[in-house]
């Protein structure tokens, strides 16, 4: 990255300092797609970067490096992880959701700290440390910098404006119905068997209503006070699909359940394009 340096010494002296002032805490980002968190602990003696479910079950631990590794934030997709490392010289990297291919994207102490993505997860702004602490964006593979403030006083914590549907209006959404029962209530049901769940957006608004990605899956805890409630209908699915019948305007996606399933609970995710997320979970026997 090429920007003009004040004074090398006092940028590194102002992320070590900037490191040090965090390293107690345990910050924690929220993720896009797969309903993760993303926090920083130094609970194994050195901070590092975690990640939990929801519900604060699976707490992981993603790196495992002698220096500093905080400031996680998640892609809005949830596949990837930004954060600020001291290794290789500092400045912030990026890595896969489970802590693989770490990827260093600044090339040194301007990239210092508070990456945030952009709603589409093209681009990261963040805190540029040399430049004597202003706002910056880049791409997200690290090309492209480009220096937005440039002001005596300090410029911290960026953070991107969501687009709303991005341009897709909001649907009026009503669901679901049944066999499926809406939250708190677990769905009972066979594993490796195909669910219909039927939602109405109050008109035919064709196929093309979920988001790219969507629905998924993950596995949750399985809540012993919630309410159990077998699904009543399933149906041979060679996979999932989705359907539209004008006659009840409802729409219908056969949810393909896995084998593998038994035992556990999961929480079905789906995301519209109007970037709106509607849930349901299930128990599978």
């Amino acid at each position: 990255m090429k920007v003009n340096t004040k004074n090398t010494f006092l940028a590194a002296l102002a992320l070590g300092l900037l490191l040090a002032s965090i390293a107690g805490t345990a910050g924690a980002a929220f993720p896009g797609a797969n309903g993760k968190i993303a926090f920083q602990s130094d609970r194994d003696g050195n901070p590092e970067v975690y990640v939990m479910n929801s519900d604060g079950s699976g707490q992981t631990r993603l790196t495992n490096e002698p220096r500093s590794d905080v400031e996680p934030a998640f892609s809005p997709d949830g596949t990837r992880i930004a954060f600020v490392s001291q290794r290789n010289g500092g400045g912030l990297h990026v890595m896969d959701a489970d802590g693989s291919g770490p990827i260093r994207l600044t090339s040194d102490l301007e990239g210092g700290s508070k990456p945030a993505f952009s709603p589409d997860g093209a681009e990261i702004a963040f805190v540029g440390i040399q430049t004597g602490f202003d706002i910056f964006t880049m791409n997200a593979d690290g090309s492209g910098p480009i220096r937005l403030t440039d002001d005596p006083s300090k410029d911290l914590d960026p953070d991107w404006q969501p687009l709303v549907g991005s341009g897709t209006p909001p649907f009026d959404f009503e669901g679901f119905f049944s066999p499926v029962d809406n939250l708190p209530t677990l769905n009972a049901m066979k594993a490796g068997r195909g669910v219909p769940v039927n939602f109405s957006l109050n008109g035919d608004r064709g196929l093309d209503v979920f988001a790219e990605g969507f629905p998924k899956s993950q596995q949750v805890a399985c809540d012993s006070t919630a309410e159990v409630d077998g699904i009543e209908e399933t149906v041979t699915a060679g996979g999932s699909s989705l359907s539209y019948d004008a006659n009840v305007d409802q729409y219908t996606y056969v949810w393909k359940t896995e084998k593998a399933w038994v035992g556990t609970c999961r929480q079905m995710v789906v995301k519209l394009e109007d970037d709106s997320f509607h849930r349901a979970n299930f128990r599978f026997k």
